[in-house]
């Protein structure tokens, strides 16, 4: 109980037994434990939702666990020269991975160098994937960042909450309770003002939203913003959502959040419109960075939405959102993808390298002849050229 927390769910039941076979008996029963949950729903693939909710759970039966992380070689590189990319794959203690596929789709940006088998048809680099349980296997492959890819950075919306109304490019709007985003400068992260919205007594749903739909272009910007919210942890916060049919329906970007995305679920027994989905709920402990990949939506138009929710009891401060960014910049956008033996692609995961314009080099001609110096064995000597 103590290796569980408070509040549990079913799934954190289950990590917790499983740690404690690991603290008591080294792990030398995880697979055994693993297999009578996954019997029952809660095997790798299950998702618990909100331990306060018994109707946002996804059951799963999977033994079988696979951990997918993709570094680069560099976080900046000029154009013309090489990056290279890994791939590091891990099998769980229970199972291997067998006829497995790796993908990595290349941008338009970049040129194939080496690894992995390339088809240039539909520039994806691929490598088949079998390793044995507990084993772990890095992937390879180098590209060139293309000569002329380089181009300024571009804001396609720089939100910064300067004015004392909500401002222009912006509008509200609300389904339950009372309640909506106002500007405040009672918290911001760069002054004078942020978007700031209450976490209500009572059920709430309401929303601040972009007017102009912005396109996104073959390689869609990078989207980020700040954040900063104490809410019921667990039953009320906020989300955030895009648009790309001219707000007639919308879709939540979670999943394209790269860097601090929610941080966990709204319960749904005390009627939260939003109740059983993933949000920003809780405490942030101060404002922090999200990052958020559009890569899925390139070449469309889009809206952007932040929306707040609470149920019908008990208060708390709210979400302060500002330095809301949609930078559009020259970078290599990298998606890599494992793929099961169904086809199934069961993890996904993107980096970005940033493209530095690469400026020419100028031929070096010494002009003059530096003076004679005078040194002895094992000393220096210093000549000045002027070029």
């Amino acid at each position: 109980l103590k290796l569980q927390g408070c509040d549990a769910g079913f799934l954190d039941g289950r990590d917790g037994i499983l740690a404690a076979d690991q603290l008591l008996y080294n792990g030398a029963y995880h697979c055994s434990i693993m297999t009578a949950f996954a019997r029952r729903g809660m095997g790798y693939d299950a998702v618990q939702g909100s331990a306060n909710s018994v109707t946002d759970q996804i059951s799963g039966f999977s033994t079988v666990q696979s951990i997918l992380t993709l570094t680069q070689s560099v976080q900046q590189q000029l154009e013309g020269l090489n990056v290279t990319y890994t791939n590091t794959v891990k099998a769980g203690v229970c199972s291997g991975l067998t006829n497995y596929l790796l993908t990595d789709t290349l941008p338009t940006n970049v040129t194939y160098v080496s690894g992995g088998t390339y088809n240039a048809a539909t520039r994806v680099v691929s490598f088949p994937v079998n390793i044995n349980a507990g084993q772990t296997q890095t992937y390879a492959f180098t590209v060139q960042v293309n000569n002329g890819s380089y181009f300024p950075p571009a804001n396609l919306l720089d939100e910064q909450v300067t004015t004392a109304g909500i401002p222009a490019g912006w509008a509200t709007s609300l389904s339950v309770g009372s309640d909506n985003f106002v500007v405040s400068s009672a918290q911001s992260h760069s002054a004078p003002n942020s978007f700031f919205g209450v976490n209500s007594v009572g059920a709430s749903d309401f929303r601040i939203a972009t007017t102009n739909p912005i396109a996104m272009g073959a390689a869609p910007p990078t989207f980020t913003f700040w954040g900063n919210y104490n809410t019921e942890d667990g039953w009320d916060g906020g989300v955030v959502e895009i648009s790309t049919n001219a707000g007639a329906t919308w879709l939540d970007l979670g999943a394209q959040m790269t860097e601090n995305g929610y941080n966990g679920s709204m319960g749904t027994g005390s009627n939260n419109p939003l109740g059983g989905r993933s949000a920003f709920t809780g405490n942030s402990n101060g404002w922090k960075k999200t990052t958020v990949s559009l890569l899925p939506f390139a070449n469309q138009n889009a809206l952007f939405r932040f929306r707040a929710a609470s149920d019908d009891n008990t208060s708390a401060i709210g979400w302060y959102v500002d330095d809301i960014l949609l930078q559009s910049r020259a970078q290599v956008n990298m998606r890599s993808s494992l793929f099961n033996s169904s086809n199934v692609r069961v993890q996904v995961k993107d980096t970005f390298t940033i493209i530095i314009q690469n400026a020419g080099c100028t031929p070096v001609t010494v002009t003059s002849q530096p003076n004679n110096a005078n040194a002895c064995a094992g000393t220096n000597a210093t000549f000045t050229v002027v070029a």
